[in-house]
């Protein structure tokens, strides 16, 4: 951060500064450009990043302090806070850090989307204490990062990261209460037995346009409403898919589609609806009362 720190702006077709800080205090959002540029609160309470221009690859307790600065002195308590698009390259824990951080306890999502983000420390987001939603989707990843620190987690966004394997012990083992998994192209080979085990009480799970060559061996998922497995390897046969089903047989969205062998939406819903008796949207079509299309 620059000498002047991190101010805010109204931005030209928003409301005026004191207007916006004043309805962002009840609970907006917050994009926040972390080098020294300033963050512009737009109309509907966001704050834009700059689009790319940061130039702090680390974040730690230190932009944190900064941010919470901005909060402070604009009284500000967003909901959300976007640091997307700003050429990061690691999330740091700082136990050493002296400036309290309670005014990110406002915090309920967090986008880190579109970095450059290849690691996160164990405990970086402890200060976070009522973050639901995490996006590390468009980044560098190739594990997912230890989330130990965000137990209360519900959603976390995982898309376009290098994840290729999810092993049995994994951090998501940590997030017990986490509804919707997105681990969309990740180039996925492989899940593990076990890893997801402690994840049942998801609700939405997609797995799409990854390298898949086999159901994943899923726990039984009583909550789960929509499944998404499309455009991978996976042989569609009615064997093969059975444990799926068996895992997932209250899904109500389903998505099977680019596979092998390469099968039309009827030939698919043919093969699909006698595993999934409970659903009722099909490759984004809806079912009529008999089944069809």
């Amino acid at each position: 951060f620059g000498a002047s720190g991190v101010h805010l702006l109204a931005a030209a077709a928003g409301a005026g500064a004191a207007a916006a800080a004043a309805a962002a205090s009840a609970g907006g959002a917050a994009h926040m450009d972390v080098d020294a540029t300033a963050p512009i609160l737009h109309g509907d309470l966001v704050a834009s990043t700059s689009g790319g221009r940061g130039k702090v690859a680390h974040v730690s307790a230190a932009v944190y302090s900064a941010i919470v600065a901005t909060f402070r002195a604009r009284r500000l308590r967003p909901r959300v806070l976007d640091l997307s698009m700003q050429k990061l390259r690691d999330v740091a824990a700082d136990p050493d850090a002296t400036e309290p951080l309670e005014a990110l306890d406002c915090i309920e999502e967090l986008n880190f989307g579109a970095n450059h983000i290849q690691s996160m420390a164990p405990g970086a987001l402890a200060m976070f204490k009522n973050l639901v939603t995490l996006n590390l989707s468009a980044n560098c990843l190739s594990e997912i990062p230890p989330l130990g620190s965000a137990p209360q987690l519900l959603e976390l966004i995982l898309a376009c990261n290098d994840i290729a394997q999810i092993p049995e012990h994994n951090s998501l083992k940590e997030l017990p209460a986490l509804r919707v998994l997105d681990l969309r192209q990740n180039g996925l080979t492989d899940i593990a037995r076990g890893a997801l085990d402690t994840n049942t009480a998801l609700e939405t799970l997609s797995l799409s346009n990854n390298a898949l060559t086999s159901v994943p061996p899923l726990p039984l998922l009583p909550r789960l409403a929509s499944l998404s497995i499309c455009n991978n390897r996976i042989a569609l046969t009615a064997e093969a898919l059975a444990p799926l089903a068996a895992a997932t047989a209250t899904a109500r969205s389903l998505w099977l589609s680019d596979n092998e062998p390469a099968l039309d939406v009827v030939q698919l819903l043919a093969l699909a609806r006698p595993l999934w008796p409970a659903c009722e949207r099909f490759e984004g079509f809806y079912l009529d009362d008999r089944g069809g299309l």
